[in-house]
C-alpha cells in the first residue's frame, strides 16, 4: 500500500508564545503554507508555558498537553500523508512525541521529523539501556530526520540507517523582506556624542549568557570608558540547564540587583519580549548583538540569523551551529562561552577599527543572504515535508478538527 504523500501534510509543533527560536520558526513555515495554498492540517502543541524547568510539573502545560494527545487521536484515519513533528530534547518530550509517531505509523504517514535545537545525543546518552532501545526503535520508524547544520548530523548516529535518514535544513530569517537594509552598518563617529548600541536578542536563561554580559558592560562603561547602551530583549525563562534560579521571578529579580550592583543602570534597558516592528526596530539601532550562549539545547539561533541579515556585528559563542553562521569569524566575532572579558575586547576591538567593522556587517549580511534566507529555508523545508509533492488550496488545523 502506498505510504504517505498525496493527502497534504500533517504539521504538529509550536506556535508562539513563547517567543523563541523553535515557535518563530514554526509559524513561519505554517504562514507558507497557507500563502503557497498547500493543503495541510496544523497542530500546535506549545501550551504557552514560559517560566517552568524543562520536563517539570505545571497543570496548565499537562491540560494543553493532554488537549493535544486527544487531538491528534485522528492521525489514524487521515491516511497517507506527509506527518511533520518538531521532536523534543526530554524524555517527557519524548513520551508525546512517541505517542504522536505511533498514530502516524497507523495511519500510513510518512514521518519527517524535524530537531530544532543541538543536544538529541545528550539526552539519549543520559538514558539507560532500557529507554535508550526505546528511542532508537522509535527514531527508526522515520522517514527523514532533519537536522539543522552539518555539524549536528552526528547525534542521530544511533538511529539505524541514519545516513540515509538525515537531511540538513538550516534555519531561515523570518524577518519580511522590506525590513532588511541594502547597506551595511557604519559606527557613529567618536565626536558626535551618538551611543554604540548593544543588542541581546534572546530570552533570559542564564545559561544563554545575559549575565556575562552585564558582567562586560560594566567594564565597558567603567574601565575602557566606552560610550554604550544595551538593551536585553526577552523574556526570563528557566530551563534544563538552571542552575542559578527556580523560577523566572528570581531570574528577574537578580538580573534588577545585577544593574544596581554593577552600577549599570543607566546604560542598561531591559524591554521584555520584542516582537513585530518593535524587534525590527531594535535590530536596525544596534550595532552588536551579544549572544555567548552554552544553552544545552542550542541549536543555531534565529536571533543570530535576523542580527545578521540587517548588519548588526554578532558576538557569540564557539557553540553548536554558531562557529558556522559566523563564518568562522569572517561574518562575526567568536568568543568562548562564560567569558566577559573576551565579550569586552571583541566590542573595543571592532569600536576602535570603523573600517573593519563596517566589513563584518557587509559580510554579515552576504553572508545571510546565501545561507539563511527565508526562501531557501522554506523550499528545502517545504521540499524535505512534501517529497513526493502535494497540490490543492485547502488548509485546515487540528484545532478545528
Amino acid at each position: 500500500m502506498h505510504k504517505g504523500g498525496p493527502n497534504g501534510a500533517i504539521l504538529v509543533g509550536p506556535l508562539p508564545p513563547p517567543t523563541i527560536g523553535q515557535s518563530i520558526s514554526f509559524e513561519m513555515l505554517r504562514d507558507e503554507f497557507v500563502a503557497r495554498s498547500l493543503p495541510h492540517w496544523l497542530l500546535d502543541i506549545s501550551g504557552g508555558a514560559t517560566s517552568r524547568r524543562d520536563g517539570s510539573f505545571s497543570l496548565g502545560r499537562v491540560i494543553a498537553l493532554m488537549a493535544s494527545l486527544c487531538r491528534v487521536t485522528i492521525l489514524p484515519f487521515l491516511r497517507h500523508r506527509n506527518f511533520y513533528l518538531t521532536i523534543a530534547q526530554s524524555w517527557n518530550g519524548f513520551l508525546r512525541d512517541l505517542w504522536f509517531i505511533a498514530l502516524a505509523k497507523i495511519g500510513r504517514h510518512r514521518i519527517v521529523l524535524h530537531l530544532k535545537g543541538g543536544s538529541y545525543d545528550n539526552f539519549y546518552d543520559s538514558l539507560g539501556s532500557f529507554r535508550q532501545s526505546i528511542v532508537r526503535r522509535t527514531l527508526s520508524g522515520a522517514d527523514c530526520i532533519i537536522v539543522l547544520g552539518d555539524r549536528l548530523a552526528p547525534m542521530f548516529d544511533f538511529v539505524p540507517n541514519s545516513a540515509e535518514k538525515i537531511i540538513v535544513v538550516s534555519n531561515g530569517c523570518p524577518l519580511p523582506e522590506e525590513a532588511l537594509p541594502s547597506m551595511a552598518k557604519t559606527l557613529p563617529k567618536v565626536d558626535s556624542g551618538e551611543p554604540i548600541n548593544i543588542l541581546h536578542l534572546s530570552n533570559l536563561i542564564d545559561s544563554k549568557g545575559y549575565r556575562d554580559l552585564l558582567q562586560a558592560i560594566a567594564i565597558l562603561k567603567h574601565v575602557k570608558k566606552l560610550n554604550i547602551l544595551c538593551r536585553f530583549c526577552g523574556q526570563f525563562l528557566i530551563a534544563s540547564d538552571t542552575r542559578l534560579f527556580y523560577n523566572s521571578d528570581e531570574a528577574e529579580a537578580d538580573f534588577k540587583t545585577q544593574l544596581k550592583a554593577l552600577d549599570i543602570e543607566d546604560v542598561v534597558t531591559w524591554d521584555g519580549v520584542v516582537v513585530g516592528d518593535k524587534k525590527i526596530q531594535a535590530l536596525q539601532e544596534a550595532h552588536f548583538m551579544v549572544l555567548p550562549t552554552q544553552y544545552n539545547n542550542e541549536g543555531q539561533p534565529v536571533a543570530i540569523i535576523e542580527a545578521m541579515a540587517m548588519g548588526a556585528v554578532v558576538v557569540g559563542s564557539r557553540w553548536r551551529t554558531i562557529p558556522d553562521m559566523l563564518d568562522d569569524g569572517q561574518a562575526g566575532i567568536l568568543v568562548d562561552s562564560s567569558s566577559p572579558l573576551q565579550i569586552v575586547d571583541a566590542i573595543t576591538e571592532a569600536s576602535n577599527d570603523p573600517t573593519t567593522y563596517n566589513q563584518v556587517s557587509s559580510a554579515a549580511m552576504e553572508h545571510c543572504r546565501d545561507r539563511y534566507s527565508r526562501e531557501k529555508h522554506l523550499d528545502e523545508l517545504i521540499a524535505a515535508i512534501n517529497a513526493e509533492g502535494n497540490s490543492g488550496s485547502t488548509q485546515t488545523s487540528l484545532e478545528n478538527a
